[in-house]
């Protein structure tokens, strides 16, 4: 994978519902304040259109606000086509080791995308294959390739964030919650990094971008 000193940092809106489960009870570890974090990551292109999954588990409802629900596991799946689509929800066929069955994707209005999450964390050997019309994705699992785990990335990006994280912990208790993704670049989509973020209950945010391949700090914002 290639370095590269410009990144876009984008979020991910996931439009399919959730069933309620409460909060979980408060603490001030930041591995008990994990609302998203991402295990696994497959990755696809067919010329200019280009898809992807994360896989892992995160809070059950989804809420970017500080707190910190219950983890349910999930397979989101995000299709950017290079196409002119319209259509709010679009039907693919998905073969996941050979079971086929119909998937309807949901159109994210900004990031002009198709999500839809399988409501479950696929495997990391799954062979997978997405069809819409003509268009053929066959995934691989990229994250096999990644020199710093999920786990390594969460303690490079805990220290990188000590102060924030010291600001925030009152007591036993974190007043934030946090998210581990793996973000690419827009017009490459072979680079690819892990993306930690703090979202505290005041409204602050803070993100931290570190290599996949060596673990090293790329971007730092606040």
């Amino acid at each position: 994978m290639k370095k590269s000193t410009t990144f876009a940092i984008s979020s991910m809106l996931l439009l399919a519902p959730f069933m309620l489960f409460g909060c979980q009870g408060e603490s001030a570890k930041i591995e008990d304040n994990m609302s998203e974090q991402t295990t696994i990551y497959y990755s696809s292109q067919n010329g200019n259109h280009r898809a992807s999954i994360s896989v892992g588990t995160r809070e059950n409802p989804y809420s970017i606000d500080g707190y910190s629900q219950q983890p349910c596991d999930f397979s989101l799946i995000n299709i950017k086509f290079d196409l002119n689509l319209n259509d709010n929800i679009i039907a693919a066929k998905i073969t996941i080791n050979d079971n086929e069955s119909e998937l309807k994707l949901d159109l994210n209005p900004i990031s002009h995308s198709y999500m839809a999450d399988l409501g479950y964390q696929l495997g990391s050997d799954d062979q997978i294959r997405i069809e819409y019309k003509d268009i053929t994705f066959d995934f691989a699992n990229l994250s096999k390739t990644f020199n710093t785990s999920g786990e390594e990335a969460i303690t490079i990006a805990k220290e990188e964030l000590a102060s924030q994280i010291s600001a925030y912990t009152k007591g036993k208790t974190f007043e934030g919650e946090c998210y581990l993704k793996v973000l690419g670049q827009t017009d490459n989509f072979d680079n690819l990094f892990w993306c930690f973020t703090i979202e505290g209950r005041d409204g602050k945010t803070y993100n931290v971008i570190i290599s996949v391949d060596d673990g090293s700090i790329l971007q730092k914002t606040n």
